[in-house]
């Protein structure tokens, strides 16, 4: 679990602004949006991405 939370913040790193959940998940092959949706709101939990009002994500720095 610990690559997939990993591989989920490189792509949003990478992203040019903030992302939707759906949008990070057409990134991965075989990855569905529920569970990187999943990914994001506990990184946001963390501190280590922002979440908006809109549900986007973007780099916590």
């Amino acid at each position: 679990m610990p690559d997939q939370f990993q591989a989920v913040r490189e792509q949003l790193d990478q992203h040019p602004g903030p992302a939707s959940a759906e949008q990070i998940a057409r990134l991965f092959k075989r990855a569905p949006t529920k569970k990187v949706a999943e990914l994001l709101q506990t990184l946001a939990t963390l501190g280590q991405v922002r979440q908006d009002d809109r549900d986007r994500f973007s780099n916590a720095s």
